[in-house]
């Protein structure tokens, strides 16, 4: 007769294959919820709104600095900015950015508005993948729109920074978003393009 407390077999294995099955079970949790961030993270859509927003923003800025300009710099003179290296002037331009292409306003004006019908089709149907993609055109389009507003309201774009270091053509706030905003474009389509937009996602996403 043997004495002391029978182990329950069913116990036993119980508490061995209940730990694993747990362990199995959180881990997979795991796996599934990373996943899913991943994939609305690699979904997610970027507002539009942000987008055109930021577009009126510089439109904006654009039309103020230059109504500052007019009213004061065209009266007073030239205004340091930088001294030595950039001031703020007044000058009357009928051509394109950075001064090229004058006396064509018309012209410059049926471009202009073409170019920026064909930016706002494409954000907002969302021909552009990627953030990187997205934003530079907003800025490119506050650019435009900007000088699109002198060239039909003036018949001329008002021009007022002025380098003194080099000889470069006074140019604009609106110049500037169109140049950098087309840079970062390019450089956009040629290196990140085909990846952006298969995948739908570029480093702006993150």
């Amino acid at each position: 007769m043997q004495s002391g407390r029978a182990v329950s077999p069913a116990r036993g294995i119980s508490g061995s294959a209940i730990l694993p099955r747990r362990a199995a079970l959180t881990e997979g949790g795991a796996r599934d919820r990373i996943a899913e961030r991943e994939q609305c993270s690699a979904g997610k859509e970027m507002p539009m709104f942000y987008l055109f927003l930021t577009a009126a923003v510089l439109v904006a800025a654009d039309q103020l600095i230059k109504l500052w300009v007019v009213r004061t710099v065209a009266v007073t003179g030239a205004v340091p900015l930088v001294p030595g290296l950039l001031d703020v002037t007044y000058l009357q331009n009928t051509g394109a950015a950075w001064s090229v292409l004058q006396r064509h306003t018309g012209v410059l004006t049926v471009v202009s508005l073409i170019v920026i019908l064909i930016i706002i089709w494409a954000l907002a149907a969302r021909k552009i993948k990627g953030g990187v993609g997205r934003w530079s055109l907003a800025v490119l389009l506050g650019g435009a729109v900007g000088n699109l507003i002198d060239r039909i309201r003036l018949g001329y774009v008002v021009d007022m920074f002025r380098t003194l270091f080099i000889s470069f053509p006074v140019f604009n706030f609106a110049d500037i978003c169109v140049t950098l905003g087309g840079i970062v474009f390019c450089v956009y389509v040629i290196f990140f393009w085909n990846r952006s937009e298969s995948n739908g996602n570029d480093p702006a996403h993150r």
